[in-house]
């Protein structure tokens, strides 16, 4: 049985061979289509690191009220708090340059604010 596959692959081969190079054999490709030529496109050197856009500017109270009870205080130090966690936290990813300067900016602001109220 082995024998017999082994002959009819070999028949199979040598007959997809004689039909390959009588009727699409590779110099009858190349002259059926004529190449067109290829444009060259130049491209610029990457940059070095792709930074990601920065994030939405990190909003929180701009004025912080005087006349605020013990409640009120609590939420609004809390408030405070949780933006200059997310700030610190937005901190950790790479930015530009001006990204973290305005990060940094904010973040001071909002613990100056704290400061203020005395959390």
């Amino acid at each position: 049985m082995r024998e017999g596959s082994v002959v009819t692959a070999a028949v199979l081969l040598t007959g997809a061979a004689a039909y390959w190079s009588t009727h699409g054999g590779v110099d009858a490709w190349r002259e059926a289509e004529p190449r067109e030529e290829i444009p060259v496109v130049t491209v610029e050197p990457a940059r070095s690191v792709a930074t990601p856009e920065p994030a939405a500017p990190i909003t929180g109270s701009p004025d912080v009220p005087e006349n605020l009870d013990a409640a009120g205080k609590a939420a609004v130090c809390a408030e405070l708090l949780e933006v200059i966690r997310g700030a610190e936290t937005a901190l950790r990813d790479p930015r530009s340059k001006a990204a973290i300067e305005q990060l940094t900016a904010q973040r001071q602001a909002h613990q100056a604010k704290r400061v203020a109220l005395g959390c």
